[in-house]
């Protein structure tokens, strides 16, 4: 028996357990049989599909804090950071002069890969290759001798060298364990410097466990199982599970599926890059990351399972026999169908400014009587535009296959869970009515029967398209 994580929206009673809810203390259906506690799932593709566009959190901007939250960097992305230390003194922080400026940058959590490149406002100064630019942008300035630059990738077992020697306030105790930080030294220049500039730094970030070998070490991946398995599994900024709470072959079963190539992408199917605040809930990241791999968690004999959206074979029959009570029967309606998609998210061709795509099928507005029915989602961890158009397709494509079926099942049903597809045959179905659908909510009743929220599956969702297409 299971429950299910609802993929993005409010919090919904399948998330009861993920947050460690005492469930007295909750407003929500559930039951505890047999030590078994069953709570009733939101529906997920409704959930997801009530994605809403948001604001870029402001992952580019500087600001002055010691005390503001460190985003958390999955896959590559360009981030802006705090900045978190300021003096202005000697070079080597001398007191009689103010002819140089000591910045350190808080740009997220480590350990990372790498950082790749230092931007100030849009010109590259620094680069992992070759180092500070002796020819940076249109006026091709010499940085060489106005910057020094050190970085700390979050891995780092001792305080930066300079910083202690120059400033008797930051001492050999200021680590900064686990936090990616730059130390940037400026040298006062009005050809280079018209003003403090934005620093900007593009970061292949987090290095996280595989999934295939969770007592390994950490290495640097965008696949979607390693990063969730990583945000359940991490104490500080993720949710501190053990790993035991991981159903761990149904996370190398996604895997497998994240990363075949995808036929019309350069690379796999499904990878994630971006930035995530530590400020939103975990609940909040948790179904950002699962709406940009289009997949879902529920919660099945005592583990978390992942479990991707995809073409799958019915693994049950539901006939009238099984039927128990009455049973009914939805066929969706404009408000959750849709025919137009704008996908917000972060575009890496566009120097990681927020951006958006827009797609459209004519075939689905004509059956709309011409009516345009737009949906507005936003994908917090894809940079692509061609992956977001995807995403969107999918989505606004399962909107279409909208008949819905509710219905009472006996005991003996207790081996359906949410995301299996199933059959379900009735001689009062209309003769056009759909016989697949995917499981989107099962809640155990008191008397052990089960009520089971259907909704229609179709294949040919998941099907993969050039995005040029679309």
């Amino acid at each position: 028996m299971a429950i299910a994580l609802p993929i993005l929206g409010g919090l919904g009673a399948g998330a009861a357990g993920f947050f460690g809810f005492t469930l007295a203390a909750t407003s929500l259906m559930a039951i505890l049989i047999g030590g078994l506690i069953i709570v009733g799932a939101a529906l997920l593709v409704g959930k997801m599909m009530k994605a809403k566009e948001r604001a870029d959190p402001g992952m580019l901007v500087n600001k002055n804090s010691n005390n503001d939250p460190i985003p958390l960097v999955y896959g590559e992305r360009r981030v802006g950071a705090t900045r978190t230390f300021i003096r202005t003194a000697g070079p080597e922080g001398e007191t009689t002069s103010n002819a140089y400026l000591h910045i350190l940058f808080t740009v997220c959590e480590g350990p990372i890969e790498s950082i790749q490149e230092i931007y100030f406002n849009d010109t590259k100064v620094w680069d992992v290759a070759s180092g500070i630019s002796s020819s940076a942008g249109e006026d091709s300035i010499d940085f060489t001798g106005l910057l020094e630059i050190t970085n700390h990738l979050g891995d780092q077992t001792t305080a930066d060298a300079n910083l202690v020697s120059r400033f008797p306030e930051w001492t050999a105790d200021h680590v900064g364990n686990g936090i990616v930080y730059s130390y940037i030294r400026f040298k006062y220049n009005r050809d280079a410097f018209s003003g403090l500039p934005t620093v900007t730094f593009t970061v292949k970030g987090r290095k996280v466990r595989d999934v295939d070998n969770l007592a390994g070490g950490e290495s640097y991946s965008k696949d979607p199982s390693n990063i969730i398995a990583d945000y359940l599994t991490h104490p500080i900024y993720g949710r501190d599970f053990d790993d035991e709470l991981l159903n761990t072959v149904s996370f190398q079963d996604a895997k497998s599926y994240y990363s075949v190539d995808h036929s019309f992408l350069d690379g796999a199917r499904y990878i994630l890059d971006g930035a995530l605040s530590t400020d939103d809930t975990t609940y909040e990241n948790t179904q950002r990351i699962l709406a940009c791999c289009n997949s879902a968690l529920i919660f099945s004999n005592g583990r978390y399972k992942l479990i991707p959206f995809k073409t799958g074979n019915s693994t049950d029959i539901i006939t009238e026999t099984h039927i128990v009570d009455n049973w009914n029967m939805g066929f969706g309606d404009k408000k959750n169908r849709f025919n137009r998609v704008k996908v917000s998210f972060t575009n890496k061709d566009d120097d990681y400014q927020q951006g958006s795509a827009v797609i459209e099928n004519s075939s689905f507005k004509t059956l709309d009587n011409n009516l345009v029915l737009q949906k507005e989602i936003g994908l917090d961890l894809i940079v692509e535009p061609d992956r977001a158009k995807l995403i969107a397709n999918e989505l606004m494509s399962q909107s279409r296959y909208d008949t819905t079926v509710e219905l009472t099942l006996p005991h003996t049903k207790q081996t359906i869970e949410p995301m299996d597809v199933i059959t379900f045959e009735h001689p009062y179905l209309p003769e056009e009515a759909p016989t697949l659908f995917r499981v989107l909510d099962v809640l155990l009743r008191a008397d052990g029967t089960l009520v089971v929220k259907l909704q229609e599956y179709n294949g040919s969702v998941y099907t993969e398209l050039d995005p040029a297409t679309l």
